[in-house]
């Protein structure tokens, strides 16, 4: 095409174009383009432009059409593609990239953007292959090193992706993105290293620094020297910031992570990366209220913030408000460092075929794996068939649990185009307790069935045995015992929380006992010496990562009691239904042991010795030992020579240590227990004025009409044999109902609020309760704030429906639409009528159709069924007003009431439910 326009012109817009002055650019491209409209060139510049100024539809629009006039125009493509790909329509980007290399496939600057492509749509294997080959024309390509490290970040290879990014740094030592990637992936493979491959836990704690395991502490270290880099060529870089946060957090430097981020946070942002960091420092801190505020607005921010959702899953759990907490801390499987593998199988949400085999997916590390075992019985009791996919060094030790079929080990990618592993559904294991709504604090927990190996069990008592001390003077109350009780103890573990061990010195007054430190030869010890005579047994056990779990399990057995802070070896003795006492420290915040309480819901044999706030760590020691001295001596004193609640009898020897009564598994029977709901007093509550109620016989209307009966005087909760819930109570508690509101709530006559019965949000699904488990509902004021979006409302219509039994009784009570105490609620979402309820009766929804009438069946599409039973319509004080002494007539109230608002205050019905 031949050029027309004004090339002085052109050359002024170039150069306001490279200036950075794109308005002024735009002006003269477009006087341009009016000597000459369809020059693909000027087309293509007007369109890079108008880009760049956030303009992108007409710049989509403008460089599109410089392509139909010239679809060779290579460059406007390449811009086509890299719009398109900033946009988020990575797909139609690529496709533009292939078609300019099948033009130039020597094109590399065209490959890496179809590199990036590739990588934004999670087509890794594509994208690794597309920066492989522009590295190998050129080895100094450092954002295609960079990128290529970020694919195998996200295939989950993180040597190769550490190994790319380093070189990465290295070609570009100014570029403060590169910095940052590094730092973050290295925090990422420190946890790994340290939690999902599960065995390196157990090692980093327990073995001394020089042992591999403890390169996660190693990586961190890294990950913060990276990241001060990262800041210092881009200091408003905030990601850097929390991500060396985090390093310093986990590493337990807490207070210099809450000086680092005090600048940032005082910024006001609402940032959710800020945000969630910020509430992980206040979790450290003990603020948890404060830290439920932040993962809150972060997911205000960012709905699908999976950090944050994790995070206040734990906040949730940790005050046992399990049945919302479950959801929120599913979208753990969501998170960089945690993402879910593809299976072939389905998700398993709670139901299966009896014959399917379900593939468990172990949670990262085996602190959040051992607690939850006892799940895999309730989902083998409800028919499934059991594969358990975990570390293989953890595949040794689990081989002794009842009931899983098969074993996958998680070094094993999953093929699901070939059906590897094989699976009907698959399920995290944490989620099961999720799907079957499990209430841990009323329902019982199956036994594990975890076991030590027998031959290990013989060698550690040997051991155990060779270096009991001898008993002292004054001992003579033991003579009669086999040996002194044997009390495993860790006070620290790594950098979680834990206790400075000049804090136990008080615990060395208790006399005939055989202690062993459960901590490594040099790790965790001050002057790298125990604080007083102990057995260390860390020299003798396999360092190889199955035989140290299976030489922890056999020591932990061999033992009589363990006191240890949350370890490895604490969930070992607990999983082994050893008696033991977890010491928390105030600053410790794993959900498992939840924020209040002595026993703990998981393990009924572990006891909760919690640290005061205002305890210093020698006085938290000094009331342990007094409680450590009663229970040894009480138990004694039974001369109680049993084995403390093994699964199996495997030892060869005889325990000095009862098991106590408050220590001892009652509730882990196999039958459930059932526990009533504790109510709060009850209050008379103010209703709205209820006189002269009217029965109705409903209105004319295209709807065939019913007649409704009498209004049951009889209290609901007297004649039911079933549950009975108040849903949504706010301050109407009723007596003998499961009173269940979202939030505290306020009662008559207290001015604080308190707990309902039950907290749960009726928009939130599934419903806690079991199918037709309850006999009587009651909606007081609370359906007409419910379920804004009509497939909400709809679902809240089938959870009502499913939860009920036969001929179960909802009652419900509206303001009347036209009244004002309908229009003035501002949490009223829609309106509900006794005509709207025909729409869910069957025989209705039948007999419409079979009259051909339009009225929809909603009984049919929604698969529910009620009966409108009885309704009832209260006048309003307006109404007795205008007629103080007229008798009240139904026909009369509705007529009038169709022509003025506010005479009828509010409507009564019953449905009853046909199943």
């Amino acid at each position: 095409m031949d050029d027309l326009y004004d090339k002085n012109l052109l050359e002024r817009a170039y150069r306001f174009h490279q200036a950075g002055q794109w308005p002024e650019a735009e002006k003269l491209y477009q006087k341009l383009l009016q000597q000459q409209p369809n020059h693909p060139h000027l087309l293509h510049m007007m369109g890079v432009v108008l880009y760049q100024q956030g303009k992108a539809h007409d710049a989509l629009t403008m460089t599109q059409q410089a392509l139909v006039v010239d679809p060779q125009n290579d460059e406007a493509r390449n811009d086509w593609g890299n719009m398109l790909q900033q946009q988020g329509e990575w797909e139609a980007a690529a496709e533009q990239f292939q078609y300019l290399l099948q033009r130039n496939p020597q094109d590399q600057s065209v490959r890496f953007n179809l590199g990036n492509a590739y990588l934004l749509q999670g087509h890794y294997d594509e994208a690794i292959r597309c920066y492989e080959t522009v590295i190998q024309d050129d080895p100094d390509h450092g954002s295609a090193q960079l990128n290529l490290g970020l694919a195998y970040q996200h295939q989950g290879n993180f040597q190769e992706a550490l190994r790319w990014l380093e070189r990465a740094v290295g070609l570009q030592p100014n570029r403060a993105e590169a910095y940052f990637h590094f730092g973050n992936v290295l925090i990422q493979w420190g946890l790994i290293v340290r939690d999902r491959n599960g065995w390196q836990l157990a090692l980093a704690d327990y073995l001394p620094l020089s042992q591999e395991p403890f390169y996660w502490e190693t990586s961190l270290r890294m990950a913060m020297k990276h990241l001060r880099q990262a800041l210092e060529l881009e200091p408003r870089l905030l990601l850097a910031a929390c991500r060396l946060s985090k390093a310093l957090r986990l590493l337990g430097q807490v207070k210099e992570a809450h000086a680092l981020l005090t600048p940032w946070w005082d910024q006001a942002t609402n940032d959710p990366e800020l945000l969630t960091e910020w509430g992980h420092l206040q979790q450290q801190l003990n603020d948890w209220e404060q830290a439920e505020d932040c993962f809150r607005r972060a997911i205000q921010s960012a709905e699908e913030f999976s950090e944050a959702h994790r995070q206040l899953g734990v906040c949730l759990l940790r005050k046992e408000e399990f049945s919302q907490g479950w959801l929120e801390y599913a979208w753990r499987w969501r998170c960089p460092e945690q993402e879910y593998p593809q299976f072939s199988g389905q998700p398993w949400l709670g139901n299966h075929d009896s014959r399917s085999l379900c593939l468990v997916q172990a949670e990262s590390s085996l602190a959040e794996t051992l607690p939850f075992l006892s799940l895999l019985e309730k989902l083998r009791s409800a028919g499934a068939s059991i594969a358990l996919r975990c570390p293989s060094a953890w595949i040794p030790l689990f081989r002794s649990i009842e009931g899983i079929e098969r074993f996958y080990p998680t070094e094993e990618p999953p093929r699901p185009e070939r059906k590897e592993p094989a699976c009907d559904y698959h399920v995290p294991l944490l989620n099961i307790a999720a799907h079957l709504h499990f209430q841990p604090r009323t329902e019982a927990l199956p036994f594990v069935n975890l076991a030590a190996e027998q031959r290990r069990i013989e060698h550690w008592n040997a051991i155990l045995e060779s270096s009991a001390p001898m008993a002292q003077v004054g001992e003579e109350e033991h003579s009669s015992l086999e040996r002194l009780p044997r009390i495993g103890i860790l006070w620290k573990s790594g950098a979680q929380p834990g206790f400075q061990q000049a804090d136990l010195k008080s615990l060395e007054e208790l006399s005939g006992l055989h202690w062993i430190a459960l901590h490594p030869p040099e790790g965790d010890l001050e002057g790298g010496s125990l604080p007083w005579e102990m057995t260390q047994l860390a020299q003798e056990w396999e360092e190889e990562p199955a035989g140290f779990l299976l030489d922890a399990a056999a020591i932990v057995h061999c033992l009589d009691f363990v006191i240890a802070v949350d370890s490895v070896w604490l969930h070992l003795a607990g999983a082994l239904g050893k008696p033991a006492w977890v010491l928390l420290p105030k600053e410790e915040g794993n959900w498992v042991w939840a924020n209040s309480g002595a026993v703990s819901p998981w393990y009924a044999n572990v006891q909760i010795q919690r640290q005061l706030e205002t305890e210093s760590g020698k006085e938290y020691f000094e009331r342990v030992r007094d409680l450590l001295k009663d229970f040894i001596g009480s138990s004694l004193k039974a001369s109680a020579h049993v084995v403390s609640n093994q699964r199996r009898e495997t030892a060869s020897y005889t325990s000095p240590i009862a098991v106590d009564s408050k220590v001892q598994s009652t509730a882990r029977s196999s039958e459930p227990t059932s526990v009533k709901p504790v109510l709060p007093t009850s209050a008379k509550s103010q209703e709205p004025p209820r006189k002269v109620p009217l029965s109705s016989a409903q209105p004319s209307t295209r709807f065939n009409p019913i007649e409704s009966s009498d209004t049951d005087q009889q209290s609901p909760a007297e004649t039911a044999k079933g549950l009975c819930l108040n849903l949504g109570c706010g301050s109407r508690v009723l007596k003998n109902y499961v009173n269940v509101d979202r939030e505290k709530i306020y009662v008559l006559g207290r001015e604080t609020p308190i707990e309902p019965d039950y907290r749960w949000d009726l928009e939130t699904f599934p419903y806690p309760w079991e199918d037709n488990s309850v006999e009587k509902i009651e909606l007081h004021y609370v359906l007409h704030t419910l379920g804004q979006v009509n497939s909400v409302y709809f679902q809240i219509l089938k959870e009502l429906y499913r939860i009920c039994t036969k001929d179960a009784r909802i009652h419900v009570v509206v303001p009347h639409p036209d009244h004002d105490t309908f229009r003035d609620n501002p949490m009223t979402v829609r309106a509900i009528t006794p005509l709207q309820f025909l729409l869910y009766s069957r025989s209705l929804n039948r007999r419409w159709l079979q009259e051909g009438k339009r009225n929809p069946p909603m009984a049919f599409q929604l698969n529910i069924d009620f009966e409108l039973e009885s309704t009832q319509f209260y006048p309003s004080e307006d109404w007795f007003r205008q007629y103080p002494n007229r008798e009240v007539d139904l026909d009369h109230l509705l007529r009038e009431s169709r022509q003025q608002r506010n005479l009828i205050h509010h409507i009564e019905m019953t449905l009853r439910v046909i199943k």
